[in-house]
C-alpha cells in the first residue's frame, strides 16, 4: 500500500500530512470522501471534533506573469454560519501564484485548538469562499470539499497496508490520494 508520496524528489509520509496545514499543487481532482461544502455540523455522541481539512481547486485566469510573485492571495476564506449570521470567518494566506494558468489543488488542515474548529457548535454551517470583492482579479474558486475529522479518525500509528481501505486513517486517504494527483501531473 501507499504510505508516502514522492513530489519534485520530496517524500511526504502519513506522518507529514498528518502535521501538514497548507499544500497547494497542480491538479484539479478532489478526494471524493470528502463532503461538498456547506457542511453542516452535528455534535457526535462521544466523539469529538479533533480538526477541520478544506479542500478546493483554485484557476489562475489573467493574472500577469510579471504580477505573480509579489501576490499573496488572501481571497479564500473559511467561515462559519449559524442560521444566518456569520460567526466566524478565517482567511487563508496561500503565499505566491503558479507561474502557470494550470489549476492547482490546495489542502488546508485546521486543528483542534485553532478557532475555526472550536467556534463550531452544534448545527453551524461551514462554507469555503472567495473573499467578496477579491483581492486578485483571476483567481476562481471550485470544487469546494470539507472534511470532518474526529478524535481516532487520524490516529493509527503503524504500517496500514494490512487494512481495508475503508479502514484507512485521513491522512493514508491523503497520501493515497495525492500520490494518484501526483502522477496525473508527472511529478513523482
Amino acid at each position: 500500500m501507499i504510505s508516502h508520496l514522492q513530489i519534485r524528489g520530496f517524500v511526504l509520509s502519513q506522518v507529514v500530512l498528518k502535521k501538514l496545514e497548507i499544500l497547494i499543487m497542480p491538479g484539479s481532482r478532489v478526494p471524493d470522501w470528502f463532503t461538498a461544502e456547506p457542511v453542516v455540523f452535528s455534535k457526535r455522541r462521544n466523539r469529538e471534533l479533533k480538526g477541520v481539512i478544506f479542500f478546493g481547486v483554485l484557476s489562475f485566469k489573467n493574472i500577469p506573469e510579471n504580477q505573480r510573485e509579489r501576490l499573496q492571495l488572501e481571497d479564500v476564506q473559511g467561515k462559519i454560519f449559524n442560521l444566518s449570521s456569520e460567526v466566524f470567518s478565517t482567511t487563508f494566506r496561500l503565499l505566491g501564484v503558479p507561474g502557470t494558468n494550470e489549476d492547482h489543488i490546495f489542502l488546508r488542515r485546521f486543528g483542534a485548538r485553532t478557532p475555526l474548529v472550536f467556534q463550531l457548535k452544534d448545527r453551524y454551517t461551514l462554507h469555503l469562499q472567495m473573499r467578496n470583492p477579491p483581492r486578485v482579479n483571476g483567481l476562481e474558486l471550485n470544487n469546494c470539499r470539507i472534511h470532518l475529522v474526529y478524535y481516532g479518525d487520524d490516529d493509527y500509528e503503524g504500517d496500514e497496508g494490512s487494512l481495508e481501505e475503508s479502514q484507512f486513517s485521513v491522512s493514508q486517504k491523503l497520501a493515497k490520494f495525492f500520490n494518484f494527483a501526483a502522477e496525473d501531473h508527472a511529478c513523482i
